[in-house]
């Protein structure tokens, strides 16, 4: 199958519609995860500790939130597949709209992230990575729009209990 790519604001057929039907709207294009990060082998985690990475995960979020002046985040981290099949990761997202000053917000979220591996991205699309052993922190800016993504560790899961643990998200 071939794709032909037209010419538009994203560059992207599928976008270029998106943005044309809705005006309003600026995507914000994410790269994919990078290949390779370690993927927990052995026996599945408990419940508990399936709670206890999204509940690590929602207090970095909400320290990140205070530390760049947004509201707190509605809701708790959901948990969704890993990059594996047998695995779950807890992640959450904050968007942060209409501020002018994104440049100075992503430097507050690196220095927010004080011993944490970062890798600063300039260009169309500001982006700031995190890593921390298997956890990650994502940011990027454009056009006044701040989204901050944070992962926990991927935690091994039985089939069935994915299922489960993702259905209460």
């Amino acid at each position: 199958m071939r794709y032909r790519r037209r010419t538009g604001q994203a560059g992207d057929p599928f976008w270029d519609e998106v943005v044309r039907r809705h005006p309003g709207l600026t995507p914000v294009l994410l790269a994919p995860p990078p290949p390779g990060l370690p993927v927990p082998a052995g026996e599945p985690v408990a419940d508990a500790d399936a709670e206890r990475a999204r509940d690590e995960t929602a207090a970095l979020v909400r320290s990140l939130c205070a530390g760049l002046g947004a509201d707190e985040p509605v809701g708790r981290p959901r948990l969704r597949p890993g990059r594996s099949r047998s695995t779950v990761e807890a992640a959450a997202t904050v968007v942060v709209r209409d501020r002018p000053d994104g440049p100075a917000q992503l430097a507050r979220v690196a220095e927010a992230l004080d011993g944490w591996d970062l890798t600063c991205t300039p260009g169309r699309v500001e982006r700031l990575e995190a890593r921390l052993g298997p956890r990650a922190v994502e940011a990027s800016y454009v056009g006044g729009v701040l989204v901050v993504t944070v992962v926990s560790a991927p935690l091994a899961v039985t089939r069935d209990q994915s299922r489960r643990l993702r259905a209460r998200s």
